[in-house]
């Protein structure tokens, strides 16, 4: 029994020098949690398991109680560098970083551009970046199609100038009182608000008999999120439209 122990306590001593080993040489280089994991992962089997693989066979008990400690230490070990890889990819953290690392060439090139955060209305699914629009989808696939699938949650930034045509045909525009400080309307069944030179708008989809539609208080509820890209907490107020800003909104809505 105390071999088995000692065993074990010596490959958890091993375990934790390798991994420390893999954190200041390849999750220095990389730094990335996912390869630390894996490399650590790789040194504890050859390192730790590859001993207690191979005395498991002595014809001491006393060895081979050492072999048996060694052994659960290493797949323990094992067990939790795995785990520490997956959620670094799946998790919440996970999901964090792959996120700051889409927005980042955005947040360098000072896009004017808005979001709901990693997790508004569900984690963020895609990030698309179209002629001066960007579009964050939030949410698990609600259907498919052949160029793509509907999600639920749809946040859009684009140029002030281009929001009428976008809603051409959207039916009449119902002014709403101002939101986060700036002009707020609802046209085509999605709430826009005007901040700088742009329209941001925020369409949840709702599935009906007659198809999807958007759900403008499910949006209203959202819009209290919103923030802009690179930021990590949702806006108080946005800073108000420019004069053109303004006027675009009157052209399209009266008032």
């Amino acid at each position: 029994m105390l071999m088995t122990l000692a065993g074990l306590m010596l490959a958890i001593v091993i375990c934790i020098v390798v991994t420390v080993g893999a954190m200041f040489t390849v999750g220095y280089v990389s730094q990335s949690v996912p390869a630390t994991a894996l490399t650590a992962a790789i040194g504890i089997t050859l390192v730790a398991g590859g001993p207690a693989y191979a005395l498991r066979t002595s014809r001491k008990l006393r060895v081979r109680s050492l072999a048996l400690g060694m052994g659960a230490g290493t797949i323990l070990a094992l067990l939790v560098a795995l785990a520490l890889g997956g959620w670094s990819l799946y998790g919440p953290y996970g999901l964090s970083q792959q996120i700051d690392r889409q927005l980042y060439p955005l947040v360098q090139a000072h896009r004017e551009g808005f979001f709901l955060g990693a997790d508004g209305g569900g984690h963020l699914a895609t990030l698309s970046d179209d002629q001066g629009s960007l579009t964050f989808q939030y949410g698990r696939c609600m259907d498919t199609a052949e160029d793509g699938c509907t999600r639920p949650v749809e946040v859009t930034s684009q140029p002030a100038k281009a929001w009428p045509a976008l809603v051409q045909g959207g039916g009449a525009c119902q002014r709403l009182q101002p939101m986060l400080g700036v002009p707020a309307v609802i046209v085509a069944r999605q709430v826009t608000v005007f901040t700088g030179s742009s329209a941001v708008s925020i369409l949840v989809w709702q599935a009906t008999t007659e198809g999807y539609i958007g759900s403008p208080p499910a949006e209203l509820e959202l819009l209290k999120e919103l923030r802009r890209i690179g930021a990590h907490q949702s806006a108080q107020a946005l800073p108000p439209p420019t004069a053109g800003t303004v006027q675009i909104l009157r052209n399209r809505c009266g008032g």
